[in-house]
């Protein structure tokens, strides 16, 4: 089971088609927002780290009956500490948590060798002081 967000769905779909994920062994891709069944399987969340949906994870494996028995969380981009302080801080969501991980794949394929991104601090973060250079010669 693959559970996405709207960002991270489309971010997915400039990457892969539907016959990517199923040979990889996913059988059910579904929307982090809608109503879901239980299922006694592990699940894959692919979501933007936002307090929303963290808060929508957190609901969907925490109680005495989670949606899921184990929950492997990727982000799309860097979480916040206090995100991740209010998922460790949950008792009962901590042990169902098979990997917490920031992927920093919140960006759009245009074509073979270009893409776009969202991120405010892409440059930055690609770059680092560099950056100053980079934004120079591309206004110039």
């Amino acid at each position: 089971v693959l559970i996405m967000n709207k960002v991270t769905v489309k971010v997915m779909s400039c990457s892969c088609k539907m016959a990517d994920i199923t040979d990889e062994g996913i059988s059910l891709v579904e929307d982090l927002f809608r109503r879901r069944q239980p299922m006694p399987l592990d699940v894959i969340c692919f979501i933007q780290p936002t307090k929303e949906n963290i808060i929508m994870f957190m609901s969907d494996m925490s109680g005495r009956k989670p949606l899921y028995k184990k929950a492997y969380v990727f982000f799309s981009s860097p979480v916040l500490k206090d995100l991740v302080d209010c998922i460790k801080g949950d008792t009962s969501v901590l042990p169902r948590i098979g990997a917490l991980r920031e992927m920093n794949l919140e960006y759009f394929s245009i074509d073979s060798q270009t893409y776009i991104t969202d991120q405010e601090r892409a440059l930055s973060e690609l770059y680092g002081d560099q950056q100053r250079i980079l934004v120079h010669l591309l206004i110039v």
